[in-house]
Order: C-alpha cells, then structure tokens, then sequence
C-alpha cells in the first residue's frame, strides 16, 4: 500500500503542478507516444531477461502491493515457529520434526503462526535448514554454509527482479528521447502546415521525453527499489532462522539461540526476548 501511494502521490504532485502552470492536461495525452515507449519497454524486459526472471517481476512487483516487509511481529512468529520445533526435537526426538516438515502447510506448530506461512520462501528456508538436524548432515560449521549458499541462491533470485527493473529505469529516458524523434519526423514532414500545427506537433513529441524521464524517475526506478529494499529485509529475516538453527547445533539452548539471533534485526523491527516468551505462553523455558 505504501508504495502504491507514494506513485499516486508523484502522479498528483506533477499533473497538479502542471495544471497550477495554466498547463492543458490533454496536452499530455498523446496515445502513440505511450504506446512506442511502453512497447520498447516490455520489449526490450522480454527480450533481455530468460523466463524466470519474468516470472519474478511478475510475482514480486504484486508482493509489494499484497505484503509488507518484515516487522516486529513477523519476527516474533519466526522465533517463536523455530524455538517451537527446537523444543519438540529435545522432546520427542527428530523423527517428529521430520513429521511436521514435510508438509508446513498442515503443521500444527506452522498453523499456530499463519503470518509466517504466508512467506513461502521462508518457511521452505526453513523447512530446509530445520530438515538438515534430521538428515545429520554435520557439524555447524558445514551446516552453517550450506544455509548461507541457500539463503544467497534464493536472494539472488529476488534481487533479479529489482535489477531487471532497474535496467528498464535507465533505459527508458532514451526509450522516450527515440519516441520524441519519431514525433519531430513527423512534424517536420509537415513543417508548411503553419505555427499553429507545427507547435502542437512539437509539443506531442516532448511528451514522449517527458513520459521516458517521468516513468523512469517517478515509477519504475521507485519499484525496483521497492523490490531490493522488500529482498534486503526478507533476506535478514532469514538470516535470522540460520543463526537460531546453528546456534542449536553448536549446544546452545533454543531461547538463548532466538535471543541471540535477534541480534541481527534492525532495532525498530527487533521483538523483545519478553515479546517472544509472551508469544509463548507456557511453552516458554
């Protein structure tokens, strides 16, 4: 919601100053020109990125409008998800937690917390490096690698959609400059018609200009870092769950590894130890 407001609002700010200018709004609506640059622009998106990071623009530009980043209480839920299976496996050993694994979707300890289900890639980040205590896979150190290669292949993967989209960004000032030519073409090829038509024509293609530098700067450039800024916060949470699971294999208690991986939250996004324990309830030791 927060970034869908902020392109509305640039769209206001400019059309309304534009009119405060004594400017004719209709001025700007020049169909041929939007459709040259929009054209070029998913184009050349298509032509220039292999189907999966189309897939990932598509999915994590609708993420921006559907969900937010990380905060306070989506950490909470994590902890508390993750302090929970450490304890079941104290308890009732690692085939248990092979159980609840294997379909996150119908855990009972995952259902408790449905706002941590609604990140997928997390919970299978989760469900991954969970699943390496029961698959023995080796000490912390190789454990804690392998989480790490995992998390980067995953955050590459995110971070695709950001830089494709940023490529787009700067390229679409020139996208517009090319439809502003074709504009000044056409007029000159009716350079005799008078003043009147001339300048109108002359006016229609500066729009094309206008329109390459407004998308670049005012919406496409402000997603792209929307979607890096969503991938960075995403990506420490994650973070997050590798430090509380190698913090376990190396002996250390589960409410001790959650208190320590807090560490690595930003301080306005960092629950409290009490936060988690009260998330707890009687589970809490």
């Amino acid at each position: 919601m927060r970034v869908l407001l902020g392109i509305i609002g640039t769209f206001v700010c400019v059309f309304v100053g534009f009119i405060l200018h004594h400017g004719d709004p209709r001025l700007l609506i020049v169909p041929t020109e939007y459709l040259i640059i929009i054209g070029m622009l998913i184009g050349s998106v298509v032509a220039s990125n292999p189907g999966f990071v189309l897939k990932e623009i598509a999915l994590s530009t609708k993420s921006l409008f559907t969900a937010g980043v990380p905060d306070r209480a989506q950490y909470r839920d994590t902890f508390c998800v993750l302090y929970r299976f450490l304890l079941l496996v104290r308890r009732d050993g690692l085939l248990m937690l092979e159980d609840q694994l294997t379909t996150p979707e119908k855990s009972e300890l995952f259902c408790k917390h449905p706002a941590v289900l609604r990140d997928r890639r997390s919970v299978r980040v989760m469900c991954s490096a969970l699943g390496m205590l029961v698959d023995n896979v080796g000490n912390a150190e190789l454990v804690n690698e392998l989480i790490q290669r995992d998390l980067e292949a995953v955050y590459d993967q995110e971070m695709s959609a950001s830089r494709a989209l940023q490529r787009s960004a700067d390229a679409l000032p020139a996208i517009g400059i090319v439809a502003a030519v074709l504009g000044i073409i056409l007029t000159m090829q009716s350079i005799d018609a008078g003043a009147d038509t001339v300048g109108k024509n002359v006016a229609g293609a500066l729009v094309g200009t206008f329109a390459g530098v407004f998308l670049a700067y005012g919406v496409v450039g402000p997603l792209a870092n929307a979607l890096k800024a969503k991938a960075d916060a995403v990506r420490r949470l994650r973070h997050c769950i590798r430090r509380v699971v190698v913090g376990d294999l190396n002996g250390i208690s589960p409410m001790r590894s959650v208190d320590l991986a807090r560490l690595g939250v930003l301080p306005d996004q960092r629950p409290t130890l009490d936060d988690v324990k009260e998330a707890l309830g009687e589970s809490a030791q």
